[in-house]
């Protein structure tokens, strides 16, 4: 599967497109665009930053959030496949945005926590999971909070608000 428009959009709703190098994305990582993590941690002045040191437009911002989807999209192609979960279009692209936010590291140990709980991967197991992903550095932040209830409405059928 791929992410469909709603997750894109809700996506992007959390995202906000920045053109210029920042690290107030509440983890306090050097980011630019729609979310695209250039390093961990504060810009300051790294190899890898240069190449973004004039900006980025929409264009440019659109195509690292794609290639950056791509990962989440595999990563979360990949576990369904291999624990057998069905999901419709709402709800991997909700999957795909919890993905690109938390890491694909959190998805996996998100599914196995829920396979250790019960017999495979029950489908209504996963919102209740999503939420307590609301942390940064440690810290409850309320727009981690408004993201995942998003996700979970979107999950759950709901339209993108």
């Amino acid at each position: 599967m791929k992410v469909g428009r709603k997750g894109i959009e809700l996506i992007r709703s959390f995202e906000k497109f920045n053109g210029h190098l920042y690290h107030t994305d509440g983890g306090g990582h050097c980011t630019i665009g729609w979310g695209h993590l250039v390093h961990p941690g504060h810009c300051d002045g790294r190899e890898n930053e240069k190449k973004f040191k004039a900006g980025v437009n929409h264009q440019v911002a659109s195509q690292l959030l794609e290639s950056d989807l791509a990962g989440a999209e595999a990563t979360i192609n990949q576990t369904a496949q291999k624990y057998k979960i069905q999901l419709n279009q709402n709800q991997f692209d909700a999957l795909v945005s919890f993905t690109f936010n938390t890491g694909a590291g959190s998805f996996k140990k998100m599914i196995l926590q829920i396979l250790r709980e019960n017999a495979g991967v029950p489908i209504d197991e996963i919102p209740r999971h999503m939420i307590r992903y609301n942390r940064s550095s440690g810290k409850v932040l309320l727009g981690l909070e408004r993201r995942r209830n998003a996700e979970i409405r979107l999950f759950n059928g709901a339209a993108v608000q």
